[in-house]
């Protein structure tokens, strides 16, 4: 096996901290990562192909099979590892929105919270939901009293979502929790000042995308206190458009803060279209897919992190065009310098970003 000294080394750096799972399971995960880095995709079968072990295909591809059978990620420590990896405990701002496809009649549906990483969103936990459309509330604080149980409480400062992930339960869910919601409303949402209702698009009409973004008030959001944040702006279609928030603090920044939230959905690009091929699974039992998405975390971290050791080590080759985006994203080139490097057996690369991986 010519990567057989690597995969060694990958399993000792990720085995410190996925101490529930045994070496040959933790073997495994390198060598899905691995793979994956060599066929740009998480169809299971192709993967099985393009492991370097001494199984045959079929070997290979009946592991990984009992792997997402058999093994909760989450329950062994995938979270905490994640944090650690990327150096966060505390103070975390968190991003949550949903992705879906349809597999036939097999819709799949995706409620995801990510954190915030140097600019980037880093995927790290996640429910089914075994419906298609919205998530509702409780499906909501279920998914985050599941992320305090791993990382402890207060531990989140913010957490940032659009339209789809208001409401007053909700609301008040993380209030109780300590965290501080940057979430999107709707136009015609009323809010209370001194015992008058007033629209919200009326308090943000005066604000702008360059000037003042949040007014100085205290409203009230059914019995909540809350501030006002936001601007009126013209979209891709030269339409008018408001970007309206809803938050305990005062957002004075209104576009650069909620325009974190973008990064979950460049994330999802990157998981699905842009990268991993997500939508190619032929996994449809909601606990094989949520086994799948932890493979698919660590891969993706891995690439990340050995992205911007890329952009720090040579920013120009990342230049911003006049469109506003880099001529190369983190990701991609993550992607390629991995790919590389096992492709042409350049051992002294695939090193290099080995230790990003690294937990300590």
């Amino acid at each position: 096996m010519a990567t057989h000294g690597k995969v060694k080394e990958l399993t000792g750096e990720l085995i410190k901290n996925l101490k529930k799972l045994t070496k040959p399971r933790v073997e495994l995960i390198v060598l899905f990562v691995l793979a994956v880095s060599k066929v740009g995709t998480i169809n299971l079968s192709r993967i099985a192909v393009a492991m370097d072990s001494k199984c045959t295909k079929g070997g290979n591809y009946r592991r990984l099979q009992r792997f997402v059978k058999e093994i909760d990620l989450c329950k062994a420590g995938l979270v905490c590892m994640i944090l650690k990896v990327i150096g966060l405990s505390e103070s975390l701002t968190l991003l949550i929105d949903r992705t879906n496809w349809n597999f036939g009649k097999k819709k799949i549906n995706i409620l995801m919270v990510s954190v915030l990483y140097e600019g980037y969103s880093i995927p790290l936990i996640w429910s089914l939901l075994n419906k298609k459309g919205n998530s509702n509330q409780g499906e909501r604080w279920d998914l985050i009293n599941r992320l305090i149980s791993h990382i402890g409480e207060g531990k989140i400062k913010y957490i940032i979502g659009d339209r789809e992930f208001g409401g007053v339960y909700w609301y008040n869910y993380l209030n109780n929790k300590g965290i501080t919601y940057v979430i999107r409303i709707k136009e015609n949402q009323k809010v209370k000042h001194n015992d008058k209702l007033i629209s919200v698009k009326n308090i943000v009409n005066s604000h702008s995308r360059k000037g003042k973004q949040c007014s100085n008030k205290q409203y009230e959001y059914k019995r909540i206190s809350v501030y006002v944040g936001g601007f009126r702006f013209k979209n891709d279609k030269n339409k008018l458009e408001y970007l309206i928030i809803l938050s305990q603090e005062q957002i004075e920044n209104v576009s650069e803060v909620y325009g974190e939230r973008w990064q979950i959905e460049s994330m999802f690009k990157n998981m699905k279209s842009n990268g991993f091929n997500l939508q190619s699974t032929h996994l449809t039992k909601d606990s094989r897919i949520d086994t799948l998405l932890g493979l698919i975390a660590i891969t993706y971290i891995w690439m990340i992190k050995t992205g911007l050791m890329l952009y720090k080590k040579n920013p120009k080759s990342f230049r911003v065009k006049n469109h506003g985006r880099p001529t190369r994203s983190v990701f991609k080139a993550g992607f390629e310098f991995i790919m590389r490097a096992i492709l042409t057996n350049n051992f002294k690369d695939l090193g290099y970003a080995i230790k990003f991986l690294s937990c300590t």
